[in-house]
């Protein structure tokens, strides 16, 4: 049997992983890659969606029972997400995590790790928190030191 902790909840809107229906941009397109390669390799026992209604994952029950027929879909309901249970980990798609952070804190922080894979990690608010950090600490790295001489 597989290891349930070797598996994650992931947070489902279609918005987010559908650019047929959609349009397509780079997230979707990104969003509609991973989830075709989870649901093809993922070592996992049932796959779990987190979303609003359960009616919402029909566009995925309909990719998994083609990708890897099977292949058991639970529907997490957003109001009750302590129900993902025995999966200790939640997938999160976004760069602000905040409200699910929230939504974890009733039943404790380590009740479940959340986790998520965005561009902006690299581009975004993380990388100029990283980049200020190391001006911080030393000027000359990155930006002009006050005298117009760089250190090496």
């Amino acid at each position: 049997m597989t290891d349930p902790a070797r598996n994650a909840a992931i947070f489902y809107a279609q918005d987010g992983f559908d650019p047929k229906a959609k349009g397509i941009n780079g997230r979707r397109v990104a969003g509609d890659s991973f989830l075709r390669g989870f649901l093809r390799h993922a070592d996992i026992a049932e796959a779990v969606f987190m979303s609003k209604e359960p009616g919402e994952l029909d566009p995925v029950r309909a990719l998994a029972a083609d990708l890897r027929p099977g292949l058991g879909l639970r529907h997490v309901p957003m109001r009750a997400p302590n129900s993902m249970a025995p999966v200790p980990n939640y997938f999160y798609p976004s760069p602000n995590f905040s409200t699910d952070a929230w939504r974890r804190a009733p039943y404790g922080t380590g009740a479940w790790s959340i986790w998520r894979l965005t561009r902006r990690e690299r581009s975004g608010c993380c990388g100029r928190m990283a980049a200020s950090t190391v001006r911080s600490r030393w000027p000359s790295v990155g930006s002009p030191s006050p005298r117009g001489s760089h250190r090496p």
